[in-house]
């Protein structure tokens, strides 16, 4: 159970997530909308200066954590051939059936990672806000 994947695999989801939002408030800040007045709208995002480096080290980051992430369920299917997990799949791995110990204790993770989805969460109407407003010329 020491280095079994399927234990922190919603971790493994939630820092993908979290990288995403990053680029969700990047977008934000570095995107252009223009309203006309005949009820088109344009959209446009700009890579210059501080922004295009930093969207180019967050595209470093998310390609180095899907890599290490496929490379940790390669090596939990080899350490673990009964339990493997399937790199892309339709259904969930929390649907798995396994005894009630590891259940129970996929349960309190899963408990753990609500509660740090919310904390992310909290702040992304004031990011949406803000584009929109920036975007009206607020």
């Amino acid at each position: 159970m020491k280095n079994d994947m399927r234990i922190t695999y919603p971790l493994w989801q939630l820092g993908a997530i979290a990288i995403l939002m990053v680029f969700v408030v990047l977008i934000s800040y570095s995107a252009d909308f223009t309203i006309y007045s005949n009820g088109g709208f344009e959209f446009a995002i700009s890579f210059e200066g501080e922004l295009g480096i930093v969207w180019g080290v967050i595209s470093l980051i998310f390609v180095v954590y899907l890599v290490l992430f496929i490379w940790s369920i390669i090596m939990h299917n080899n350490r673990m051939p009964q339990h493997k997990i399937q790199i892309f799949s339709w259904k969930p791995q929390e649907y798995m059936e396994d005894d009630e110990l590891f259940q129970d204790l996929r349960n309190e993770q899963r408990k753990k990672s609500i509660l740090i989805l919310f904390g992310q969460f909290h702040y992304w109407p004031v990011y949406v806000s803000h584009s929109v407003l920036k975007g009206l010329g607020w």
